[in-house]
């Protein structure tokens, strides 16, 4: 039997990991991670399954999505369906989609992550909701600010 993993295998593999790595970050750093489910825009009636974000800062009332890519592939063509669900479903002052891994440094994937970070801004504008696309270290310093703001008040 064969331990090779399919391209959809290893990506959630990759993605789980990524996930893990961000939540290990916040808390080596003194955040408090949560879990928030709620309905999403995409939820089956039929079923009681509830999406959920990867960590909530439920103090500072942040969201987070970490999404991981390496490679080619359709997961990086998602954060519009994301971003929307985000603004319509997510309670928080802040969702913040986190990207790790080499695709979005170069071609395809940094054009994307530019027009993710455009399109943030622009549902931002449509409600009191702060939406946000970052790369992980960006994410860090942005979530320093946010948060060193918070406590110095």
């Amino acid at each position: 039997m064969s331990s090779k993993r399919s391209q959809g295998a290893n990506a959630n593999y990759s993605g789980k990991g990524f996930e893990q790595d961000c939540k290990g970050w916040l808390e080596s750093q003194g955040y408090e991670v949560s879990k928030y489910s709620y309905e999403a825009l995409w939820n089956n009636p039929d079923t009681k399954n509830l999406n959920s974000t990867d960590a909530w800062l439920k103090e500072y009332g942040i969201q987070i999505e970490c999404k991981n890519q390496n490679g080619q592939g359709t997961a990086d063509q998602k954060f519009g369906t994301e971003l929307w669900n985000a603004l319509k479903k997510v309670e928080c002052k802040h969702y913040a989609i986190v990207y790790g891994g080499s695709w979005w440094d170069k071609g395809r994937g940094l054009a994307i992550y530019h027009a993710a970070k455009d399109m943030a801004e622009e549902l931002s504008a449509l409600s009191d909701k702060k939406l946000h696309v970052f790369k992980f270290e960006e994410f860090k310093e942005w979530l320093f600010e946010q948060t060193k703001t918070r406590c110095a008040a």
